[in-house]
């Protein structure tokens, strides 16, 4: 136990090293979160979300974005900010 305790500690250290396997491991477990998550905030705003949505999430150009689609895409976005973090190392 005290070993998985080390290991949770330093994922989430700034200090120390990670090998390539845990990154990919973890890397792994957190595009699955993120897909998981997508998909339960876009039935939350009557949508579908498959994987093809983050080549083409909308018909629309950024700039021609109705306004009823900027909540969905603004809570996208917050979901999505504190995944770089699990990379900067």
């Amino acid at each position: 136990m005290a070993g998985a305790a080390r290991r949770v500690r330093a994922l989430m250290s700034w200090k120390g090293r990670l090998g390539r396997a845990p990154y990919a491991v973890v890397g792994t477990v957190l595009v699955l979160v993120k897909f998981g998550l997508d998909r339960l905030l876009a039935a939350a705003f009557d949508r579908r979300w498959g994987y093809a949505d983050y080549w083409s999430p909308s018909a629309y150009a950024l700039d021609d974005l109705p306004r009823a689609q900027w909540g969905f895409y603004a809570a996208l976005a917050g979901i999505a900010l504190p995944l770089p973090w699990s990379g900067c190392r």
